[in-house]
């Protein structure tokens, strides 16, 4: 019977992997989250709805932050949640979202 007991040593290592990573996720959720809040605060408008696309944000923000980001852009999936946070958190409707994007 082997036992696989981990040492305090691996434990401590792996929850300051877990502590890192998602202090990762956590700084790249912020900046997709000013970049969405600058596209849909400064960004252009038509008919009453902001022109701002997960794309752009994903694009805003790796232009933003591209030295922090060291080559890891900002994914169009972080964008579109930073985006839909940033609706929901200004009470603008978020339904263009989530149909599919007929614009190349």
């Amino acid at each position: 019977m082997t036992s696989s007991k981990r040492t305090p040593q691996q434990i401590r290592d792996d929850r300051n992997a877990r502590r890192r990573a998602k202090r990762l996720t956590d700084r790249r959720d912020r900046m997709a989250k000013h970049a969405a809040y600058d596209l849909v605060s400064y960004g252009p408008w038509t008919n009453g709805t902001p022109d701002a696309t997960p794309t752009r944000v994903a694009r805003h923000a790796t232009g933003l932050y591209a030295s922090y980001l060291k080559g890891h852009d900002i994914t169009t999936a972080e964008g579109a949640a930073a985006l839909r946070h940033v609706l929901q958190a200004k009470g603008l409707p978020t339904s263009h979202l989530d149909q599919p994007s007929t614009a190349a």
